[in-house]
């Protein structure tokens, strides 16, 4: 296997360091580390790095699946690790090798994780298999009807705005925001938008018409 080199991408100094920490305690060399992503893209191939680990806290929220995209366009020989609790699928479907849960126990997980995607398999910690599986089911079970309601909250249209939007009544908004609940688990109508982008549904969600 090549010499791992690897750039650590991460808004927060404490995670960046402790990621930097673990790499080296596994004697993984860490050539550089970046707190923004457009000191990253101007450095990067500068650097040599064969592996990026990213850590999914680069504001704004929607801002890691533009720096995924360009990574895959710009330096596809650059094997990508991510460490998020949230947009696992769409990340699989965006080519990731590597994904490992923000609650995971890294010290006993990155060594391994940076070497399968060295080798260009893929790496999902069991965390993450887990919140996938869980997102799949959920979203199987949701209508394109649910779907609709989910975006609008998103909007944070109220109820009358949605039941106009819709051609609904206002009593099957609160049911199906009702039915939201109970599917993802969560008891408030504040929660079921924070529990829909965590699981990266959002953006791709259809409106119903």
């Amino acid at each position: 296997m090549r010499d791992v080199r690897i750039a650590i991408l991460g808004a927060r100094d404490l995670s960046r360091h402790g990621l930097k920490s673990i790499a080296e305690d596994h004697r993984l060399s860490v050539v550089a580390t970046f707190t923004d992503w457009n000191t990253c893209e101007r450095l990067l191939h500068k650097s040599q790095a064969n592996v990026v680990l990213i850590n999914d806290d680069i504001p704004p929220p929607q801002r890691i699946e533009e720096i995924l995209d360009h990574l895959g366009r710009t330096n596809p020989t650059i094997a990508i690790l991510v460490l998020t609790q949230r947009f696992v699928l769409r990340m699989l479907q965006m080519g990731v090798k590597g994904i490992l849960h923000a609650h995971d126990y890294l010290e006993d997980l990155l060594d391994a994780a940076v070497k399968t995607v060295m080798r260009g398999e893929l790496f999902v910690s069991s965390k993450v298999a887990a919140d996938a599986l869980r997102d799949i089911q959920v979203n199987d079970v949701l209508s394109a009807f649910e779907h609709s309601i989910l975006n609008c909250m998103a909007l944070r249209w109220n109820v009358q705005q949605m039941a106009h939007h819709l051609h609904v009544s206002d009593r099957t908004v609160y049911r199906e925001q009702e039915a939201l609940r109970r599917k993802l688990g969560v008891p408030s109508n504040q929660e079921i938008v924070a529990a829909a982008q965590q699981r990266g549904w959002l953006a791709k969600l259809p409106i119903h018409r």
